[in-house]
């Protein structure tokens, strides 16, 4: 694990691909990857491995942003939103096309950063827009010149307003009615069931006081 020496090519290479962000340090863990990596994963969340090198990149999160408009990465990727369980998965691999359109499947950095935003005060959660705005830039570098979609964990709904602030343009959402997602839920077995509930958690947190 070490760090890139010219941040600014480092940044502006889509095969740097932006896997974790520790909120509590401040660093990003950075993987090397390639185009079939990214078309053919099933989740970017690290249940698979992604690196084709096995090499580990460490960058501080405030360094980062501090040069990444040097980079020329600006484009915010539309997102595919959703609740879970209600096809979203088959979505994303529907819209993939080799070569033209990479969707992303749950990269794990924005699920780090929606948990950094549901354990801030409420008044601070505007804090992690600069680093929403870096990532979806980030991820939105194109290999090979396709397009590129993004489908996130459903842990970054309660962000909508972040999403906003952070140059989000385009989105879809996927639901569907209660009753629907709780028969997908127990179909999938107890490891639904505890996703559910964990993601429950993770919404209440994430509440403001002043939600209905």
């Amino acid at each position: 694990m070490h760090s890139p020496a010219n941040l600014s090519t480092f940044l502006a290479d889509w095969r740097n691909f932006p896997h974790r962000l520790d909120f509590r340090s401040g660093r990003l863990l950075y993987l090397r990857v390639d185009a079939r990596t990214l078309e053919s994963s099933a989740f970017l969340d690290g249940r698979t491995a992604l690196s084709v090198t096995g090499e580990e990149y460490v960058v501080e999160l405030e360094d980062a942003l501090g040069c990444w408009s040097d980079t020329g990465c600006h484009q915010r990727p539309p997102l595919i939103l959703h609740t879970a369980f209600c096809g979203s998965t088959l979505l994303a691999r529907m819209l993939t096309q080799p070569g033209r359109v990479v969707c992303l499947r749950e990269p794990q950095i924005l699920a780090d950063i929606a948990a950094w935003h549901a354990a801030l005060p409420v008044e601070r959660r505007k804090q992690t827009v600069p680093a929403l705005r870096f990532a979806l830039a980030q991820l939105g570098r194109s290999p090979g010149g396709a397009a590129i979609a993004i489908k996130p964990t459903n842990w970054i709904n309660p962000m909508f307003p972040e999403m906003v602030d952070a140059g989000v343009e385009r989105a879809v959402w996927l639901t569907s009615d209660l009753r629907t997602l709780l028969i997908a839920a127990l179909r999938g077995g107890n490891d639904r069931i505890a996703y559910l509930s964990r993601y429950a958690v993770h919404a209440a947190r994430s509440q403001s006081p002043l939600d209905s």
